[in-house]
């Protein structure tokens, strides 16, 4: 499945879990923290290949989740949380783009900045 057919399933998802703003983002973060760790454990394995991470099923259902999240965080009024989604949106745009010895590496790191979004937005009540 391409990247345009998971971004329309995980969009189908979304579309019947939540209405509201405030409950996009917590189906966002929920939904990327599990999909990013899965993967995250394909990361942390010894490969001989580690290209083959950013050509596999998983991570492009992160990347398809990450690309539909950003319209929804780019909607709120949220100007910490927008930076912070921001930081981590093109950390994982980055993953494609970078060398293969730092795929383990910066995967880390956009895993972190998603962390740091998902702190900045823990409150989401304040989104709209």
């Amino acid at each position: 499945m391409q990247g345009r057919q998971w971004e329309k399933k995980y969009a189908a998802m979304l579309s019947q879990a939540a209405h509201i703003p405030a409950d996009k983002i917590r189906f966002h973060v929920k939904s990327l923290d599990e999909y990013l760790l899965r993967w995250l454990g394909f990361c942390r394995l010894e490969t001989k290949a580690p290209q083959s991470l950013i050509n596999n099923q998983l991570f492009l259902i992160v990347e398809a989740a990450t690309n539909v999240a950003s319209k929804d965080v780019e909607a709120t009024d949220n100007q910490a949380g927008k930076q912070a989604w921001e930081k981590y949106r093109d950390a994982v745009a980055s993953l494609r783009k970078c060398g293969v010895p730092l795929i383990k590496e910066n995967a880390e790191q956009a895993y972190l900045y998603f962390k740091e979004f998902v702190s900045v937005v823990q409150d989401t009540s304040s989104l709209k």
